[in-house]
């Protein structure tokens, strides 16, 4: 069924880091940033098929469980940069340089395309859907953000933030959202994540050299890395509430599960820790190369360059 594969999608359980199925790609494929659905049926992914003409890429969506691909959305020609599901998986928004678009998963159709001449850097559902933010680059380190209704996809408001820029997430319970921008300092500059309330685009807080953070399921705390260690911080003083044991290794990802009991960190090894104690529960030494992309309720993607 799948040939020659060069690019592999791992699917792991939370509980154990157990490896529970695999997806490969074919050899003339490369995957970028994997996204489950919000009720984890479906897997989002964008793939640059190689071709003699140069890189075609697709939108591919896939029952994950079943190993069976549902869609393919061709009408991107620059590489896909961001596959986002609405909350619940009716819908599907591809962004690339040259185009973004937004899918239905029922019939595979598009039922609203952005213009071509709006640069966006980010977007973000709103908890029950019915409202899209996109992210905007302003002036500088400022952003605009704009605010669609999804049910007719009309404007319906906008706010300018002083520092945002590149990332836009929504904490789940809509009062908070987070961008990344950078702040001055002697040595610098240094990435900084800006919080934002969503209700009147007042900053909140910012934490410097965070880069990577995720809000829990009920947004009152937000779990992110500073260095090679592990925080954990109020959402309603954004003071650090907890500090987890240090990796022996840089931190690319942090992710936390539905249900709030575990996060997820990955550098050289997987490693999961409760999240109310700080403990690590366990630790997967995989030498795999690549990231980790995406979780749903009961398990978790890692995305390898290389089969084994």
């Amino acid at each position: 069924m799948f040939p020659s594969a060069a690019a592999t999608l791992l699917f792991m359980t939370w509980d154990s880091g157990k490896r529970i199925f695999r997806l490969p790609f074919r050899s003339e494929m490369q995957v970028c940033r994997p996204v489950f659905s919000p009720n984890g049926t479906y897997l989002a992914v964008g793939v640059e098929v190689l071709a003699k003409s140069g890189k075609k890429p697709i939108v591919q969506v896939w029952d994950w469980r079943r190993g069976k691909r549902l869609h393919n959305f061709e009408r991107h020609s620059k590489m896909i940069d961001r596959v986002l599901f609405s909350p619940d998986a009716r819908l599907l928004i591809s962004l690339s340089q040259d185009r973004k678009f937004v899918w239905t998963i029922s019939s595979g159709t598009v039922v609203y395309e952005f213009p071509d001449n709006l640069p966006v850097d980010d977007v973000a559902f709103g908890p029950a859907g019915r409202r899209l933010y996109v992210l905007r680059p302003g002036k500088g380190q400022a952003g605009q953000l704009d605010i669609y209704d999804t049910t007719n996809w009309k404007k319906i408001g906008a706010m300018h933030l002083v520092k945002a820029r590149y990332v836009l997430e929504v904490s789940p319970d809509g009062r908070f959202f987070r961008s990344l921008g950078a702040n001055k300092t002697p040595a610098g500059r240094i990435a900084t994540s800006y919080f934002y309330d969503c209700k009147t685009g007042k900053q909140l807080a910012s934490l410097p050299s965070v880069e990577e953070c995720v809000f829990s399921a009920d947004g009152k705390h937000l779990f992110g890395k500073v260095g090679q260690s592990i925080r954990c911080w109020s959402t309603t003083t954004w003071k650090p509430s907890s500090r987890f044991r240090e990796h022996s290794e840089p931190i690319q990802r942090v992710v936390w599960s539905r249900n709030g009991q575990m996060v997820l960190t990955f550098g050289e090894n997987i490693r999961c820790w409760d999240s109310t104690t700080g403990r690590e529960r366990w630790d997967n030494p995989c030498r795999l190369t690549g990231s980790l992309y995406a979780e749903q309720r009961c398990s978790f993607c890692f995305h390898s360059e290389q089969n084994r």
